[in-house]
């Protein structure tokens, strides 16, 4: 009896030293994985800026999920026209892998500077992989040009499709869920929601003009970018940027003056006011919307 008990004691204790290992040996994975991103991310700013030891704001740029979207957009874009220059299918993938590296390995180095001088990166495609063929819209396809066209030149010429919207989860240079950036100016405080201008923005879209740009921010947070045309040859050209570089869209209704391209991160919609003869369209973060209106619609109660 008293063998027997000693027995199943042992065995109680045996099997509680193995759950506790495992919980430890979860636990030590968990922060295993949490250092390796982390030194993987000090030895890239240390390798791409000479560095021999990383800054915290080069590694935190690196670790930003939006940055990584943002030159995975980058790396598209160039792909895409890097195959407009080729003459066989193979040359074409050749060509779109040579950019892609160029231009994502370009776009770091950009990202990484800028955030230990806390300044904007440039990632104007043209710049960081110059002699990219032109879009098939004559016009330059540079990162802070496509979508939304900033350049002075014509359309980007991604791959048509809400994928792409999702990929890029951008306006231009600033990601959504991203802080304001230095150069922009409050210009409404509504509590949680603000509302920034820049001041140096370029109003080029496609080959027509903006009249404004507003970017509202939620809790700090990047949600939405408004842009307001015009006039309707202004009108036309901004829609032919959002078609050209998210696909047609659909019509609410079978309406004939708006337009909505809905993907799993962000979305964006065109509309038009035959009124007044300008048009209005906006690009937005799903999560921060819905948290916004979820929050809203409970102040409210």
């Amino acid at each position: 009896m008293i063998l027997h008990r000693a027995t199943a004691d042992l065995r109680s204790h045996f099997h509680f030293l193995r759950f506790f290992c495992l919980l430890c040996t979860v636990a030590a994975s968990a922060t295993t994985i949490f250092a390796c991103a982390g030194m993987e991310a000090a030895r890239k700013c240390s390798a791409d800026l000479g560095e021999t030891f990383a800054s915290t704001t080069c590694v935190d740029a690196v670790l930003q999920p939006g940055n990584k979207q943002l030159v995975i957009a980058l790396g598209d874009d160039a792909c895409a026209r890097a195959r407009l220059g080729a003459t066989t299918p193979d040359l074409a993938s050749s060509a779109c892998e040579m950019a892609r590296a160029k231009a994502e390995r370009a776009a770091w180095i950009q990202i990484e500077t800028a955030a230990e001088k806390s300044t904007q990166p440039n990632l104007d495609l043209d710049q960081l992989v110059p002699g990219l063929p032109k879009s098939v819209a004559g016009g330059s396809s540079s990162g802070n040009a496509a979508p939304l066209s900033g350049a002075q030149s014509g359309l980007p010429a991604p791959t048509a499709t809400t994928e792409y919207l999702d990929a890029r989860f951008s306006f231009r240079d600033i990601p959504f869920e991203s802080p304001p950036s230095r150069d922009m100016r409050l210009v409404e405080d509504r509590g949680d929601a603000k509302v920034y201008v820049r001041d140096s923005e370029s109003m080029t879209i496609g080959n027509g003009k903006l009249s404004s740009v507003i970017y509202q921010f939620w809790k700090y947070k990047l949600e939405r970018v408004t842009l307001k045309t015009d006039g309707d040859s202004n009108n036309q050209a901004m829609l032919q940027v959002f078609e050209t570089t998210y696909g047609p869209g659909y019509r609410p209704g079978g309406s004939f003056s708006k337009r909505l391209w809905q993907g799993h991160r962000a979305s964006a919609v065109y509309e038009e006011d035959p009124k007044s003869d300008s048009a209005v369209a906006s690009v937005w973060s799903n999560e921060l919307k819905q948290e916004e209106e979820h929050e809203s619609a409970n102040a409210q109660h």
